[in-house]
């Protein structure tokens, strides 16, 4: 059951901001109403992290980045949106990048680590190169990110081009990326033994 947690939290992060965003897109909603799947997501995944470290130690890590996550949620809701907190609240790509990195990193390493102690080399596989995957995602965001601060505002110039391409190019990566943790994370979920369940057999 503990797996299925994070393929839950990746889940209602998909879809629900699919929702909120028509809805934000459509006027209906105010903007931080976009950042509430995120936090419902990383709440889930906590559950998660807190129930499997009893029996694997190093995917409990994780947790900490997913409550990181949750905290700068909350303050992108606060941040009123004004000209004069637009940098500041732009700022905050960084750590999250940073937190989304470190969190998918346990999570990925810690099903590497049962994978392997249970003789699945296959679902070990996944698991690197869906972290991988995720790495090259974060990192085409902080590159657009940077790329724009580089940016004139008052006329197009190569770096406003380079950003628009990168932003494109994460867009399609984390759609990829998500559809391929719910997949690596529901096979974990389907592989791997816990302890516990281990143990009634």
């Amino acid at each position: 059951m503990s797996f299925l947690y994070f393929f839950w939290g990746f889940l209602v992060q998909w879809l629900l901001r699919m929702v909120t965003g028509g809805l934000r897109s459509a006027e209906l909603v105010s903007g931080w109403v976009d950042t509430i799947p995120l936090i419902i997501g990383y709440i889930i995944m906590i559950i998660g992290f807190v129930r499997i470290q009893r029996f694997h130690p190093v995917m409990g890590k994780g947790k900490w980045g997913a409550a990181v996550l949750i905290l700068l949620s909350l303050i992108q809701i606060v941040l009123p949106v004004t000209p004069a907190t637009a940098f500041w609240g732009s700022l905050l790509t960084l750590p999250v990048a940073a937190a989304q990195l470190y969190m998918v990193y346990y999570l990925c390493l810690g099903i590497r680590q049962m994978a392997e102690q249970q003789l699945q080399p296959n679902l070990q596989q996944s698991a690197y190169r869906r972290w991988r995957l995720y790495f090259y995602c974060e990192v085409t965001l902080v590159l657009s990110f940077i790329c724009s601060l580089l940016t004139d505002t008052e006329q197009t110039n190569l770096w406003a081009t380079v950003s628009a391409i990168l932003a494109i190019i994460y867009v399609v990566l984390n759609l990829v990326v998500y559809l391929l943790m719910l997949f690596l994370t529901w096979k974990a979920h389907k592989q791997l033994e816990l302890p516990s369940a281990q143990s009634q057999q």
